[in-house]
């Protein structure tokens, strides 16, 4: 799905993802963490119907998930 809307919810979680940590403030490092989403069946939608939208990647707690490789066989 694409994203059509660019609001002030989306945009606070996103800035505070980049200001967290600070390795997470290279867009390498943003590359790669879609990059690494693109590899899970389960995020991209293959395995059951359920599909990672934005604000579900860059939420806290399933952007932990994402990155310790919950969702990745």
């Amino acid at each position: 799905r694409k994203m059509k809307i660019w609001n002030d919810k989306r945009q606070k979680t996103l800035r505070t993802r980049w200001r967290e940590n600070p390795k997470h403030q290279t867009l390498e490092f943003w590359e790669g963490y879609f990059n690494y989403v693109s590899q899970s069946q389960f995020l991209m939608g293959n395995s059951n119907g359920f599909q990672a939208d934005l604000e579900w990647l860059i939420n806290a707690s399933n952007f932990i998930k994402v990155v310790e490789g919950k969702y990745h066989e």
